[in-house]
């Protein structure tokens, strides 16, 4: 059997959550802030980094963290020798601690000085923080060596394509601030959320700019369909997946995107699968608002949420899910929880209550994602 490490994003709650949906909980053998071990025996690292939104890297142990065992495993590759080291360590990752670094940086130069000394061309690849970004492993192409709780060495086999995600998310012909900016690693995340095969019908009422579309086309959904009440937010979608399929060759897919209010859906669609979507958050806040314009503000989304709710209860068959994003007013805990109440009392139960939020330090509002479930 072997361990296979995940080092976590920015939101380490919901890349777990991820990990479990896709793989199993019970396959996980412990977790940090940081980085989620599991144990398997068969494990495809390029297929796994492409299937997850939430994993910037994927490893695996190969024994205890010392210079003998690294020196020869760098030896068994061919041609010039190109690595680096991340210390996931608790106390060496939290702060950028700079003699941790140091302390890194010594033992990489001593590595190369006794792989240089057998005749092999090498280089050390360093960084001003304890880890390597995805970004310097890839420009670099180096091999990364991680290491995690009591002196564990794991050697990294795959890291987040970050080139990738960038062109789906900036390099679309169409993107609107109003529409919703979902990004694309969010978007995928919830999809794997859902647990939905790929064989399943996927469909996003609030499609906006059509990312959430697109993201489960990269995963292979073979049919998604997506609507909107704005009519430029369709146009965007239509440009966007076209540009998609162009880009990334996506083929073999059955696409329906139409213009509709969410609480009409049933005229156009029945029989879908899973839900999957994030509808409009709100006028964006800017923190001068009066907490009593934010409150009114809320409780309008609410009206918005629930009537999205008694729409797609329509066309849901028993059992299906609805993975939704909901808006995070700060200081409006009682009202966020009156939401979820209202959306159940339409004929769903939210089946994952546990607070799964995506938000960057400077959002006024964060993202909670919530998975319910058709009674």
């Amino acid at each position: 059997m072997k361990k296979i490490i995940f080092i976590l994003g920015n939101n380490p709650q919901l890349s777990v959550a991820e990990i479990s949906a896709v793989f199993g909980h019970e396959d996980i053998l412990e977790q940090t802030d940081q980085y989620a071990v599991l144990q398997t025996e068969n494990f495809d690292h390029e297929k796994s980094m492409r299937r997850l939104g939430g994993v910037i890297k994927t490893a695996e142990v190969i024994g205890k963290f010392e210079k003998g065992l690294l020196v020869k495993d760098l030896l068994a590759k061919e041609g010039k020798i190109i690595f680096g080291l991340s210390d996931y360590r608790e106390a060496g990752n939290k702060g950028g601690r700079k003699e941790g670094r140091a302390e890194l940086e010594k033992i990489g130069l001593s590595i190369k000085k006794t792989l240089k000394e057998s005749g092999r061309p090498v280089r050390f690849v360093v960084s001003k923080e304890p880890v390597l970004s995805s970004v310097v492993i890839s420009k670099n192409k180096c091999q990364e060596y991680i290491i995690i709780g009591k002196n564990t060495l794991c050697k990294t086999c795959a890291v987040q394509d970050f080139v990738d995600y960038g062109k789906r998310d900036f390099g679309r012909p169409s993107r609107d601030a109003y529409s919703g900016m979902i990004p694309p690693k969010l978007a995928k995340i919830m999809i794997n959320l859902s647990k939905a095969g790929t064989n399943r019908v996927l469909y996003d009422p609030f499609c906006g700019s059509g990312t959430i579309l697109q993201e489960a086309l990269m995963l292979g959904f073979k049919e998604v369909v997506g609507s909107d009440i704005s009519e430029k937010a369709i146009s965007d979608t239509k440009k966007n997946i076209g540009w998609l399929k162009e880009k990334f060759n996506v083929e073999n897919s059955k696409i329906k995107i139409f213009h509709s209010d969410v609480r009409e859906i049933s005229r156009h669609i029945q029989n879908v699968d899973v839900i999957v979507t994030e509808p409009y958050l709100g006028p964006a806040l800017r923190g001068r608002e009066h907490a009593r314009e934010i409150e009114r503000t809320a409780m309008e989304l609410r009206k918005l949420y629930v009537a999205a709710f008694v729409g797609v209860a329509k066309i849901l068959k028993k059992g299906a899910k609805v993975v939704f994003v909901l808006p995070q007013f700060k200081g409006l805990e009682k009202i966020n929880s009156e939401t979820v109440r209202k959306i159940e009392s339409c004929g769903f139960l939210c089946i994952r209550p546990k607070n799964l939020t995506y938000s960057r330090p400077t959002q006024l509002v964060a993202r909670k994602i919530s998975l319910f479930e058709k009674k």
